[in-house]
């Protein structure tokens, strides 16, 4: 391996030969940041890329010695930054819908965007690690939804549904629960939940029926 310039750990302005392998005893070695650059083994245009140690060792004069990888970390570092980008867009994804959505694993809280509040009046940050009881008016309705949910994500891998649901104040509230199972099968009971506050809906909805039977009623009255 070519011998290049480095900064030296610990005085950053001051320059000095790369570390060799001979350098690297475990008793002896310096104090060389993982991510030193050095100029030991030039990219296009003679930029600087960091080297990095591997995880193996070997025994060099009858002491343990750990080997120098000199290989550009850059595409390393590059997939990191798309892995923090998609993230991003994630989580801007989550908290641009204006449903409640979580994701669930063994029927606790594993994930939450921001409309959980709207929906329910819990924070995402207080329904982390919780039971998705805290969602619903009683154990019985806990259980009925379960059995209900993880029958049909057996079968197919979406499922829709209205529910009576709990807002965290006591408030009951009505929901369009829409479910999708995460991967090809239940495994640990993985999902994907929204939640949809349908409570005026409902009640828009019911009163409209009420108003229909009775001018039902009033047509059959005067007709007689």
């Amino acid at each position: 391996m070519e011998t290049g310039v480095c900064r030296k750990a610990g005085n950053p302005g001051e320059k000095g030969d790369c570390p060799l392998l001979s350098d690297f005893h475990l008793d002896k070695r310096p104090a060389v940041r993982n991510d030193t650059p050095c100029r030991g083994r030039r990219a296009t245009g003679g930029s600087r890329n960091p080297i990095r140690e591997t995880g193996n060792a070997m025994t060099g004069g009858g002491e343990r010695a750990v080997i120098v990888d000199p290989r550009d970390l850059k595409g390393h570092n590059e997939t990191t930054e798309k892995v923090k980008e998609l993230l991003a867009l994630q989580n801007s994804i989550l908290d641009a819908l204006p449903i409640a959505v979580m994701a669930m694993e063994e029927r606790r809280i594993i994930l939450a965007n921001h409309a959980v509040e709207d929906v329910f009046g819990w924070k995402p940050e207080e329904l982390i690690g919780k039971s998705t009881r805290v969602l619903y008016r009683s154990e019985e309705d806990h259980d009925r939804i379960a059995r209900t949910v993880y029958t049909a994500l057996k079968r197919q891998r979406t499922y829709k549904l209205e529910f009576p649901c709990r807002r965290k104040g006591g408030k009951n509230i009505d929901c369009l629960v829409s479910v999708a199972r995460i991967g090809d099968s239940l495994q640990d009971r993985r999902i994907i939940a929204t939640y949809e506050d349908i409570t005026e809906r409902k009640r828009t909805e019911q009163a409209l029926e009420e108003s229909e039977r009775t001018l039902r009623a009033l047509l059959r009255t005067y007709r007689k």
